[in-house]
């Protein structure tokens, strides 16, 4: 009989020290870095994606953007709504870290005519730069931000180590750039090519490019130069 009561004894310590290690390892490490990493001038350093779940703890799943310059996902019609809130996830997640005035957003959804992106649209236009649907206006589009890269890479990179050197000494403002494109490559079929020089520079010029990746659609265009670029 003692025994049995010493056993539920250590039964309920191994329950409390569970709990509590529990509750320890359930801090939110990311909130914690949301509120030590506001008002920034660049791209943040992570990326949360989600949260990896057991049944003891939550971890969050980060995605460090040390070397990433965006994310492809590939997109079909059963997970087109995940996908499209995901990347709206992590653009606003972007957005909140980051002073306004040094962020622009561009949303390019040629099917849907913009409803893919139904939030991230009705941010301000001082943060949401360009809508575009139209397979002309995403040429115009595409090449604007293609002449912008080059302006970057040559201009504000030629004395300084980044855009955001750039952006604290320089006197001047060079926002970074958040790029949401669903159902690629539907209507890119004369600017792949600048896409793919925008996607190799993203990093250094400052973008962050974020697509839903559809190959049912216009795939004879799907370049093997861009592929390899995304992987």
């Amino acid at each position: 009989m003692e025994l049995l009561k010493t056993s539920e004894e250590i039964n309920r310590n191994i329950k409390k020290k569970l709990n509590l290690l529990k509750e320890e390892l359930s801090f939110d490490f990311y909130k914690h870095y949301l509120n030590q990493n506001k008002n920034l001038i660049g791209f943040p350093n992570f990326i949360k994606l989600g949260n990896l779940i057991n049944n003891l703890i939550t971890i969050p799943c980060l995605l460090s953007t040390e070397k990433i310059h965006g994310i492809a996902f590939k997109l079909n019609e059963s997970n087109r709504e995940e996908i499209n809130l995901t990347m709206e996830h992590i653009a606003l997640q972007i957005l909140e870290q980051m002073k306004q005035q040094y962020c622009e957003i561009t949303i390019i959804d040629p099917l849907q005519l913009g409803s893919n992106f139904r939030n991230v649209r009705r941010l301000h236009k001082k943060v949401l730069f360009e809508k575009v649907f139209e397979e002309q206006a995403i040429e115009k589009c595409v090449q604007l931000n293609y002449n912008k890269t080059v302006s970057v890479i040559n201009e504000c990179l030629l004395h300084f180590n980044s855009i955001e050197d750039y952006n604290k000494n320089s006197g001047h403002k060079q926002p970074y750039r958040i790029i949401l494109i669903s159902d690629f490559p539907h209507s890119f079929r004369n600017c792949i090519k600048e896409l793919n020089t925008i996607l190799m520079n993203a990093k250094d010029a400052g973008v962050f490019v974020l697509m839903s990746v559809n190959t049912k659609l216009d795939s004879e265009y799907f370049e093997t130069e861009l592929e390899n670029t995304m992987e």
